[in-house]
């Protein structure tokens, strides 16, 4: 059994220890790079990514340095350490990364970016005991004279390598679903990470499944120079998590207008120096939620997560006036509805709401004259639609109420009836009792209509019109034409019973007819033609009676 202890006797870096030596600062200083970024989603578990690659990288420079050849599978065992722990990390950011995920590390995250590493070590520097990791460990020299280590493979090997590998294949399905499915603008935050899986897992796969080797090592270590050159200039051109970012930011704070970012809870995480000079409490630094700001308070809303601001309102501050708008900030693939958060932008008015405060005091000069304008048109509107004996509506204004009544009778399918009536022989009563008595006949007899059609009944929301001499139409919509020859029926013989004028030649009697649209005329012409012929035929009939067929 190999002395341990013998192996740390290290020897300094020189040949081929030296590219994974200089990767290792690489890494570190791309790593501070990173950390100094604006907090993003899944950060910790991203830093943790090249806390695993500093750990590979260190345990492959300690392997090729040292001079004892049996101490390099010691090494080699220690690099699982890295290997194990950078898919698990890489996999946690990039789910957290990719659902907006916000919250602390949990024990299940710990336990796997702990355990897992540490598990895998173990079996690896143990397996000179149970020989299950490594089926044989073989020492060769490359075509070059390096001397390395060839290592057969045994099951536990296969099976963590598998287990491994399914936690990469799900993180890179879940990068691809991002650049497929993901809007526009989101598309590169999901190819940066994928590219820099491909630049590590191929040339390990390329390793494990065909055998290729650098100078008869894993070249998987190596190709994280290739990661910090891409880091590198990702950070010089401004694009680790694009660009917009930052030109965003550049926006937001040189907006003329106020502008705040809130997250879910409505905390407000940034806001504009107009912003803060608007609202003096936020630029003192402590944590201001949104809700406390009184002016804007009464104007939000929140649903699921989301501020929305209540249309048509518009808020004063000090002596300034602001209309506010709300835009939502959606999670890139998340299923849930709630978002990642709300830009709160605010749009100075000052100068339009002191205008439409003048316009408004002009306003109410000119309503007044407007009103007086306003009567004086009813009272001609008045004068040309109503008799101006009997106060109901004339011929003139027929038209267009039967218009209005047949297009919602079209839509409802629903049937329009008219009603025509003519006073019998009421010539004869001008002749005997004189046009005043006439007068007063033919408005007791309008009114008589109108207290009829307010009653329930077939024509309950019938129209009066008085259409000529002594003659008198009711537009009943929605009605049919039984039901209003019934009622007309019904009114004749309570005509009988009415308070009309009378004399010893007999009392007040009507003769009507009934026609229905569109059965009987789909005009107004038609309708009244054959409502018409059927009063003529009524009063044929010997006067008093109702033909509506």
């Amino acid at each position: 059994m190999m002395n341990f202890s013998s192996c740390l006797a290290i020897q300094p870096p020189s040949g081929l220890a030296l590219l994974p030596l200089f990767t290792m600062i690489g890494v570190v200083v791309v790593g501070i790079a990173n950390a100094r970024q604006r907090r993003f989603f899944g950060k910790p578990y991203f830093l943790l990514a090249h806390v695993a690659m500093f750990l590979w990288l260190g345990a492959v420079t300690l392997e090729l340095s040292t001079p004892i050849l049996a101490c390099r599978p010691v090494f080699a065992g220690l690099a699982f350490l890295g290997i194990a722990l950078l898919p698990v990390a890489w996999g946690l950011f990039i789910y957290h990364y990719s659902f907006s995920l916000d919250r602390r590390i949990g024990w299940r995250e710990v336990a796997a970016l702990v355990g897992a590493p540490l598990v895998v070590t173990a079996i690896a520097l143990t397996n000179e005991w149970h020989g299950l990791f490594y089926s044989s460990i073989v020492p060769k020299v490359s075509v070059d004279g390096v001397a390395y280590v060839e290592f057969g493979h045994g099951p536990l090997f296969h099976v963590v390598t598998a287990l491994l590998y399914s936690l990469i294949f799900a993180t890179f399905a879940l990068l691809v679903r991002g650049v497929m499915r993901a809007a526009p603008q989101y598309r590169l935050y999901f190819a940066y990470p994928a590219m820099m899986m491909a630049v590590v897992f191929v040339p390990n796969i390329a390793f494990l499944g065909f055998g290729v080797r650098f100078y008869g090592f894993d070249p998987t270590p190596f190709s994280f120079v290739f990661v910090v050159i891409l880091f590198s200039l990702l950070i010089v051109s401004n694009r680790v998590f694009d660009i917009v970012n930052i030109s965003s930011e550049l926006i937001f704070a040189q907006l003329r207008n106020p502008a705040m970012i809130v997250d879910g809870t409505g905390r407000i995480v940034a806001a504009n120096p107009v912003a803060q000079g608007v609202f003096p409490q936020i630029a003192e630094g402590r944590d201001h939620r949104v809700q406390d700001l009184g002016p804007l308070a009464p104007v939000l809303r929140v649903f699921e997560g989301q501020f929305r601001v209540a249309p048509g309102r518009r808020i004063m501050v000090g002596d300034r006036f602001f209309d506010v708008d709300a835009i939502v900030v959606p999670k890139p693939l998340a299923q849930t509805r709630e978002p990642i958060g709300t830009v709160l932008l605010m749009n100075d008015v000052t100068a339009e709401e002191q205008r439409y405060r003048e316009l408004e005091a002009e306003l109410a000069s000119n309503m007044r004259q407007l009103e007086t304008s306003t009567a004086m048109q009813a009272k001609l509107r008045e004068a040309a639609e109503f008799d101006p004996l009997t106060r109901v509506r004339n011929r003139l204004s027929l038209p267009s109420l039967f218009a209005h009544c047949i297009e919602r009778a079209g839509n409802e399918q629903q049937r329009v009836v008219v009603a025509l009536f003519d006073i019998d022989h009421f010539k004869r009563w001008n002749d005997v009792h004189g046009h005043a008595a006439g007068d007063r006949v033919l408005r007791d007899f309008a009114r008589f209509l109108e207290d009829m059609t307010g009653a329930d009944g077939a024509c309950s929301r019938g129209t009066v019109f008085r259409i000529g001499g002594e003659e008198f139409l009711l537009l009943c919509p929605d009605s049919t034409l039984e039901k209003v020859a019934a009622r007309v029926q019904a009114m004749q013989r309570l005509l009988t019973k009415a308070d009309l004028q009378r004399s010893g030649d007999g009392e007040v009697t009507f003769s009507a007819g009934v026609a229905q649209w569109p059965d009987d005329g789909v005009t107004l012409e038609a309708l009244l033609g054959t409502a018409d012929q059927r009063l003529y035929s009524a009063k044929s009939a010997g006067r008093n009676c109702v033909i509506a067929a």
